[in-house]
């Protein structure tokens, strides 16, 4: 409970430092920068600029305008309101990455153990190859060469799942290793068991590692999203970010940024609350 506590604070923090960055930016448009280049934003401007990313209230009556998405409203799209348009596009995002995610996951864990049990001395040559490239090389390469015959959707999901795939294998091999699973399966195979309820035996002390694993990957994926989204210009949260980036609609930004952090919270505040539940289980 008292990490859980721990990080609710840490997410509050991290929502006014992105909450403050904005403002920093008008800051250094407005003085810093207006000797060297010869220029300076009007006051209706920096007055507009304010009112639209919301510093006529305090940051309590923000974060309040935040959680109930009240986000402001977009220049790249007219006027339409911030929080509909990220909630569209990260929806977009969710739908190609979590199925991609959990099929990388769950063959992860199938060639893992399968691994293990072989008694291998080195992991899969050809996986460990492949966790070696970023993944957005992977997506640039699979843009180079398939982009006339895959559609962008296609091609963020087959460039997610080869880097994932890699990650969850070589990292649920190692949890495996460390729980000793292949002496789990050697002491349930000389009492007679066998096919899956082998594997079972193997599996079962290594699972809440295993699903930490799941859970703390995510925000990691999240972030290299923007990379692949760009490269195949698929509709995403990554490439909504970007398109923000380079039009200079900072409401927009703060937006994504801020969905994109709220979602990598609560993926490393689930992996540490279930860490934690089993300690003291253990206890």
């Amino acid at each position: 409970m008292r990490r859980l506590i721990f990080y609710l604070i840490w997410g509050v923090g991290i929502l006014y430092l992105i909450w403050v960055l904005p403002r920093i930016y008008l800051y250094s448009e407005t003085t810093l920068f207006s000797g060297e280049y010869g220029f300076r934003l009007s006051e209706d401007t920096i007055n507009m600029l304010k009112d639209a990313l919301g510093y006529n209230k305090s940051f309590v009556e923000g974060l309040k305008d935040f959680l109930t998405f009240n986000w402001g409203r977009s220049i790249l799209y007219g006027g339409e309101d911030v929080s509909s348009i990220v909630i569209r596009h990260i929806v977009a995002t969710l739908y190609v990455l979590i199925p991609t995610y959990v099929i990388a996951f769950i063959l992860g864990v199938v060639l893992a153990i399968i691994d293990i049990r072989m008694v291998r001395k080195v992991p899969f040559i050809s996986l460990a190859l492949l966790h070696s490239v970023p993944v957005f090389i992977w997506a640039f390469l699979l843009y180079a060469f398939f982009s006339r015959y895959v559609s962008p959707l296609w091609g963020v999901a087959i460039s997610l799942f080869i880097s994932e795939l890699s990650s969850f294998y070589l990292a649920i091999r190692g949890v495996l290793t460390t729980e000793n699973a292949y002496k789990y399966m050697l002491y349930a195979e000389a009492y007679g068991i066998g096919g899956l309820r082998l594997y079972r035996r193997g599996l079962k002390p290594a699972l809440p590692h295993i699903l930490q694993v799941f859970a703390s990957k995510l925000p990691h994926v999240l972030g290299g999203v923007p990379f692949v989204e760009i490269i195949w210009a698929y509709a995403g949260i990554g490439y909504l970010t970007f398109r923000a980036i380079v039009s200079g609609d900072l409401v927009l930004i703060r937006g994504c940024v801020m969905a994109v952090s709220l979602f990598s919270l609560i993926a490393v505040m689930l992996s540490r609350t279930y860490r934690d539940v089993r300690h003291h289980e253990v206890d």
